[in-house]
């Protein structure tokens, strides 16, 4: 069958903007679980006086194919890299990406798709694609690696939010702080991996000690967490407690800069960074727009949620929650 499509794969003029390495590796998760789930069938036949067709234009299909399309493969260096810990979901849509493209080099015109004849076209490739991720999504590899990221979620909600019960009991009202760093190491090849992160380790504990030590009578909690992003930045996330009444602590004094506002790891490595600062009033009733424990969770769901598609673990670096005696 002859179809003009004038878009490719490679260079797709049907894709508006360019999505972030970890928007693109969230989004290839969450396709995933729209296609294994039970009964999910992409397209729908239809009966008519000149026999079934099966139908290609609904909200459901122009919402599947937006998203397809805007998908982009992952770099092999982060598919195939020991410490990014790659979901197995993920890894089944980039190979049944892979055979779908071979199949329909060109990325789907939208607009096409309220043709009867254009449909009975794709479809083919497209059952396809989908028998591809339903069959890998019940294999032993997909079944242990979901279970085994939804127990680690689990275990560091679980901790986390069993901290914040306490401190929800003892103060009813409190502040919580947090602080988000995001380190651009320059020249980090020129240092094995391991090494750098030791040194990098080190010093968020320097910081750390020094904050905890100097601001200790005022501090309830402090815990952090420390992940890679897939650009090979370091995000690095602070929280610390307050009582209500007291000001706000701010942690930039204690991270070590050049003349150039540069962070200072070693001598003749530094990072570029940015900062962001988030001030949450926590109220054990939820009042006046404060979080109470069920709008924590919450909060702990979304940004654990991402572990189900990747996260970071090496041995110096944890995906867990890391928490500071006080």
């Amino acid at each position: 069958m002859n179809i003009a499509i004038q878009t490719n794969f490679r260079n797709n003029t049907l894709l508006s903007y360019c999505p972030s390495k970890e928007s693109n590796v969230l989004q290839m998760q969450h396709l995933s679980h729209t296609v294994t789930t039970p009964n999910f069938e992409l397209f729908k036949s239809k009966k008519s006086k000149n026999g079934n067709f099966y139908i290609g234009h609904s909200p459901k299909i122009a919402k599947f194919i937006h998203d397809l399309n805007l998908l982009q493969p992952l770099p092999i260096d982060i598919l195939n890299h020991a410490s990014y810990k790659i979901s197995q979901s993920v890894k089944a849509v980039q190979d049944a990406m892979f055979n779908l493209f071979q199949q329909l080099p060109t990325p789907i015109n939208p607009y096409t798709l309220e043709d009867p004849r254009y449909v009975a076209f794709i479809k083919p490739a497209f059952d396809s694609f989908v028998y591809e991720l339903k069959n890998h999504s019940t294999s032993d590899k997909a079944v242990v690696d979901r279970v085994y990221r939804l127990r680690l979620i689990k275990e560091i909600k679980n901790q986390n939010t069993s901290v914040l019960r306490k401190l929800f009991k003892t103060e009813q009202r409190f502040n919580l702080t947090s602080f988000r760093y995001i380190f651009h190491i320059e020249n980090y090849q020129t240092v094995k991996l391991d090494l750098l992160e030791k040194i990098l380790m080190g010093k968020i504990n320097e910081i750390l000690n020094k904050f905890h030590e100097e601001n200790k009578s005022e501090i309830l909690a402090l815990f952090f967490r420390i992940q890679r992003d897939l650009s090979y930045g370091y995000q690095l996330d602070i929280y610390y407690a307050t009582k209500l009444e007291n000001q706000l602590l701010s942690l930039d004094n204690y991270v070590p800069t050049s003349e150039s506002h540069r962070f200072k790891i070693a001598p003749c490595i530094y990072a570029q960074f940015e900062r962001t600062f988030l001030h949450n009033p926590m109220d054990i009733q939820g009042l006046d727009d404060r979080l109470n424990e069920k709008k924590w969770k919450n909060f702990l769901d979304m940004m654990l949620s991402q572990y189900n598609s990747w996260y970071y673990e090496t041995d110096v670096i944890s995906p867990k929650i890391i928490y500071r005696p006080c």
